[in-house]
């Protein structure tokens, strides 16, 4: 009678664990197919019973506002739960919310605390934010030889802003790093191949100026086409002066105006003046026509390609 009633608990602990994981993957499953109630329900049953992922997947539900209504403090807790469990997708994230003051009390020492603790476990978003902290002196002693060196360990990950971020060091000799214009365009590539807009519009910079690549307008125009698409205006301006000076894609004045004119609107100062350099050189239809085409940026964007 012991014996069977030994193997009646075994075999109940064993089915509790097996339904416990699936609580979590069904989870994820909902959360997938944007179920956001049912995946909150099923994280929600398994958070309680201690799982880590469940804790970290109920706190972003809170965090964003999915299935449930968005509360901070709630995220923070299923945060905290998790993160003391070691999970450093919350560490990360408990951290960040503690620099931001979103649901705890704004504490820069907490946040760092958290942040060093994901770092130390490899989350590259964590690596990237404690690189901008000390790039920026937030919350620490600005020091740029830290901040390099966080960028590194974040882009050795794979994380292309901080591959960006990097290239930029290595193309102003920053934070120990030698001057190395090769260097530079290297991690911009990788960037630049990720999707990241400002890997792209430096590395199309680069390309433009023929320095550490080959002079290559082509090439040039390519990546400040994609770096424009996703608005940066940096490459938007520049990709209009292409345009202007037929650089690696046909001489256009209109398509030039049109990009100085979103550009401008996108905050880029000089391209204020850009606009009046390209106005005086189009007729009175051809202006308005360019005025039109800056107010339907995605109509231009289909024109120019990529």
């Amino acid at each position: 009678m012991k014996a069977r009633l030994t193997l009646f608990v075994l075999a109940f602990f064993l089915v509790s664990s097996f339904a416990f994981a699936g609580t979590y993957e069904n989870g994820i499953s909902a959360l997938n197919k944007k179920l956001y109630k049912k995946a909150f329900k099923l994280f929600g049953q398994d958070a309680k019973q201690g799982n880590p992922q469940s804790q970290y997947r109920l706190g972003m539900m809170y965090h964003q506002g999915k299935g449930i209504k968005k509360d901070y403090a709630k995220a923070a807790y299923w945060y905290d739960l998790a993160a003391r469990q070691g999970l450093p997708e919350a560490q990360y994230h408990l951290g960040m919310m503690y620099q931001s003051g979103l649901g705890v009390a704004k504490d820069d020492r907490q946040a760092i605390d958290w942040l060093e603790t994901a770092s130390n476990q490899g989350n590259a978003e964590a690596q990237y934010q404690l690189a901008l902290m000390y790039h920026n002196g937030q919350g620490m002693p600005q020091d740029y030889e830290q901040a390099a060196g966080y960028y590194e360990l974040a882009a050795k990950q794979k994380f292309a802003k901080a591959q960006t971020a990097l290239g930029l060091f290595y193309a102003d000799g920053l934070g120990g790093k030698p001057r190395d214009i090769k260097e530079a365009a290297s991690w911009f590539d990788l960037a630049a191949n990720q999707g990241d807009p400002q890997g792209q519009y430096n590395l199309g910079l680069l390309y433009e100026k023929g320095k550490g690549v080959p002079q290559n307008y082509a090439l040039a125009a390519h990546w400040y086409k994609l770096a424009a698409r996703q608005g940066d205006h940096s490459a938007q301006n520049n990709l209009g002066f292409m345009y202007y000076n037929g650089k690696g894609v046909p001489k256009d004045h209109i398509i030039s105006y049109a990009l100085f004119s979103i550009a401008y609107d996108n905050g880029n100062a000089d391209a204020f003046q850009n606009c009046y350099i390209a106005a005086s050189d189009l007729p009175p239809k051809s202006h308005q026509k360019a005025k039109v085409l800056a107010s339907n940026p995605r109509k231009l964007f289909s024109m120019i390609g990529e």
